[in-house]
């Protein structure tokens, strides 16, 4: 019964995970930590939209060897106290993911 009064407690509060910080490999993939794991991309199938709003939403998509789409969506916070540090890794993302998106073409 407790775990039936925890799950449907109505002051629960829901945060969106944070970016923690965005570091690149040598070969320009994309490690992104957040407040709920690290994940590793290339940039080139990766986007961020939303970017002046209050949640960030970051998106990732490509087909894979079986001709299957892979894709994986988070919302980041991006309150007051994330934006700036939020611009900034976003302006080092686009940096990358352009000079990637030439250099495959």
């Amino acid at each position: 019964m407790k775990l039936f009064k925890f799950l449907n407690r109505q002051n629960t509060a829901i945060t969106a995970p944070v970016i923690n910080s965005a570091c690149y490999t040598t070969d320009d993939l994309l490690i992104l930590s957040t407040s709920v794991g690290q994940f590793t991309f290339d940039p080139v199938d990766c986007d961020f939209a939303g970017v002046d709003d209050d949640v960030i939403l970051f998106l990732f998509a490509r087909k894979n060897a079986n001709n299957r789409v892979e894709n994986f969506n988070l919302n980041l916070d991006n309150s007051l106290k994330n934006k700036s540090k939020n611009k900034e890794i976003i302006a080092k993302f686009l940096e990358i993911k352009k000079r990637k998106s030439s250099i495959k073409s």
